[in-house]
């Protein structure tokens, strides 16, 4: 029996592995009827491990062709102005002006709103995977013909079947993915805020300018007449926008008259 075991384990490729093992995880889970939850998470952590390992070599397969690597590039570039754009949208939100001049802070609002991101995403992720596991469904019916065609080959034991448990994973952890991204969405914007805010204040904004400041206000500049005031305050940061006094007052007098 053990070598029965151990012969259909090594017919299998490592991702295959990795779902069973979560299926029999969370097989266990509800035999157990649910008193054992360490099961449950076991289950999820495999799962998230076999998509992981199955978007790997996706990824490793389609940067070996042109068309692979342009696909993998035009989505970096889309996502990548994505993050850019809904960053500067959020620096204005902050700051009440133009984040033009923000670029330390745009730079790091584009990383730190890369969770907020993948929730967004999320959401036409899982509507694509409804429409491809329809697609899983034609191919399982239709695998025969498909055979005889040579429209697919064989690359791996139990194809179709390991095929409708990607397509089952992949959607019930996009699914899973929207939910928590709808509750932890809101709560991660307020700390996205804040911590941008910390940013501005402690590495974009000067102690010291030639504009007339009081104590612990920093400014940045936005043009040669106006600045913004950051204050730091009880409950965060306050952002002003205000015309610069100088400290060194241009001379009226003409020194040649």
């Amino acid at each position: 029996m053990k070598q029965k075991i151990s012969l259909f384990l090594l017919e299998l490729n490592i991702s295959q592995r990795l779902y069973l093992f979560s299926i029999i995880a969370l097989i266990l889970f509800f035999l157990f009827a649910s008193s054992i939850r360490e099961f449950a998470y076991l289950s999820l952590f495999f799962a998230v491990a076999a998509i992981a390992k199955d978007a790997l070599d996706l990824y490793i397969k389609a940067w070996k062709s042109v068309l692979g690597k342009g696909i993998i590039l035009l989505i970096w570039v889309l996502v990548t102005n994505f993050s850019l754009a809904l960053s500067s949208q959020i620096i204005n939100n902050i700051v009440k002006v133009e984040p033009t001049q923000l670029i330390y802070t745009l730079s790091f609002a584009s990383v730190i709103n890369i969770p907020i991101i993948i929730g967004i995403l999320s959401i036409p992720l899982y509507f694509g995977l409804l429409i491809l596991s329809l697609f899983m469904m034609f191919f399982m019916f239709f695998k025969k013909e498909l055979l005889d065609f040579g429209v697919y080959k064989k690359i791996e034991k139990y194809p179709v079947l390991s095929g409708f448990v990607r397509f089952v994973v992949a959607i019930f952890l996009s699914g899973l993915l929207v939910k928590l991204s709808s509750l932890a969405i809101p709560k991660y914007e307020k700390f996205a805020s804040d911590i941008t805010s910390a940013f501005i204040y402690e590495m974009e904004a000067y102690k010291h300018s030639r504009c007339i400041l009081e104590k612990d206000q920093k400014s940045i500049l936005i043009n040669s007449q106006e600045i913004i005031v950051v204050d730091k305050t009880s409950d965060g940061y306050s952002f002003n926008l205000r015309l610069c006094k100088a400290k060194v007052k241009e001379n009226l007098v003409n020194p040649n008259e």
